[in-house]
């Protein structure tokens, strides 16, 4: 890795709990048009449009649950 790519990463991990470097990793593997696509779902999420989530806790519908 090139100094300025090791430095880049340690300023990304730095102060990241040792438990959560599993997902620091993950996020930092991501393409930008994968990290746009995240952004864009979790917007859609937090305005309340459900439209294709499935649920995991077994109940049949819950308001606002596709």
């Amino acid at each position: 890795m090139s100094d300025i790519a090791t430095a880049t990463w340690t300023t990304y991990v730095d102060g990241e709990p040792v438990q959560d470097l599993h997902q620091v990793l993950g996020r930092w593997a991501l393409t930008a048009e994968a990290e746009a696509e995240d952004d864009a779902t979790v917007a859609r999420l937090k305005a309340g449009d459900f439209t294709g989530c499935v649920l995991q806790d077994g109940q049949e519908h819950h308001t606002g649950a596709a």
